[in-house]
């Protein structure tokens, strides 16, 4: 192999002249396969995708927990680790579970081998051990040339060194990471793996907590000495010729200039009348005084004159009066605002809701009473709309 490996190939060969040797690689058998498959023409490319194909299996993994049940110390861990792998070392040769105890048992002593394995003829017994052994000589005179390996795929690189496939698989190798065979059985070092992963929190300057401490306090003390600007008396005395009864800094307080509030009050008084059928507001010139001290309200006349309400009649006289037109924004304290003059005498107020909002009821002691607030107040203006009163049915 090492007459082949330091020798330059010549390609240049004669035309009668066979090459002096032939490389044959994994892709030229791959190539030679693919080429037989397309001259085949008994066959279709549907048929031949369906062709099922054959996979090696893999080696039986078993779990560590059925060498070393139940809770144990770490000793007992490192022996069934070692134990385990020498079991798939074996199984990978092609042995058996039992062919592999048997070989474990044979290499502590025929004693213990003979002891363990009482049933077995010691003659059949030497006759299987010297087969097992052949198995693993030659599984591990194969695993042991790595070598012959790397040589046949310098082979395969030297052939077609300028095709895709030759260069994807020389990317492949020059990336494939070495995995080590052995498993390391040695104790995991929690310290060790502390000091590699926080070496550079060490290399860093960290003050002690001490320091930090009296640095706080420092800067605690500064603060507290600090006057606040709050606390300077806004009220400083009349500047003189002479400062000696003065003991504050009347320099050093801040001119807060001096906002002046303003008055906010409510708008003022509407008032409305009845003009040609129309509500109709009035100007500040057609205001009186007698249209200050008495509420605005529409006559019997005025009330006629709109459509709605042009066959208004009071009605038959009961203590009871019916309210309506009213807005829906009136609420029970409007309507007592308004019958503040009889409050000693109104027993009820039954304000209207939901499909019957705009009525209200205000009982009173007699018919007496109510025929006077009628006159009083019908046509009053409540929220820019006026009420309409009549007498309502007393339920006796």
């Amino acid at each position: 192999m090492s007459e082949v490996k330091t020798k330059k190939f010549d390609y240049e060969w004669g035309e009668n002249e066979p090459p002096a040797k032939k490389l044959i690689s994994e892709g030229d058998i791959l190539i030679k396969k693919l080429v037989e498959n397309q001259k085949k023409t008994d066959i279709t490319l549907q048929q031949h995708l369906m062709c099922s194909k054959q996979f090696e299996k893999g080696a039986d993994i078993t779990p560590l927990s059925r060498y070393n049940p139940g809770t144990s110390n770490l000793s007992d861990i490192i022996n069934s680790t070692k134990y385990f792998n020498n079991i798939e070392h074996l199984k990978a040769a092609g042995l058996t579970d039992q062919d592999a105890q048997l070989y474990i048992d044979s290499l502590k002593g025929h004693q213990h081998l003979y002891s363990n394995h009482k049933n077995w003829e010691k003659s059949i017994l030497q006759e299987h051990l010297e087969k097992l052994k052949k198995m693993v000589q030659i599984y591990e005179s194969k695993a042991s040339q790595p070598a012959m390996q790397k040589n046949l795929l310098q082979y395969g690189l030297a052939i077609k060194p300028q095709s895709v496939e030759t260069k994807l698989l020389r990317f492949a190798l020059e990336n494939t990471k070495d995995i080590k065979s052995s498993i390391s059985t040695s104790p995991i070092d929690i310290k060790d793996i502390e000091k590699q992963r926080f070496q550079h929190l060490k290399d860093s300057y960290l003050p002690p907590i001490s320091v930090i401490r009296k640095k706080t306090r420092k800067l605690q003390r500064r603060l507290n000495t600090t006057p606040n600007i709050q606390d300077i008396p806004l009220n400083a005395p009349v500047n003189t010729k002479s400062k000696w009864d003065i003991k504050t800094n009347t320099e050093s307080a801040p001119n807060i200039p001096i906002i002046e509030k303003k008055v906010f009050t409510c708008l003022p008084r509407s008032y409305y009348t009845v003009r040609n059928g129309e509500i109709v507001k009035l100007t500040n010139s057609e205001i009186t005084t007698k249209h200050l001290d008495v509420a605005p309200k529409l006559s019997l006349e005025e009330i006629k004159e709109l459509p709605k309400f042009k066959d208004y009649s009071p009605g038959v006289p009961s203590k009871v009066l019916y309210l309506k037109n009213l807005s829906n924004s009136v609420k029970e304290e409007d309507l007592r605002h308004i019958f503040k003059e009889f409050a000693s005498d109104v027993k009820d107020y039954k304000l209207m809701k939901g499909r019957l909002r705009g009525q209200a009821f205000v009982t009173f002691e007699d018919d007496r009473i109510a025929s006077k607030a009628l006159e009083e107040l019908n046509g009053t203006l409540l929220s820019n709309k006026p009420v309409i009163i009549q007498y309502g049915y007393d339920k006796r």
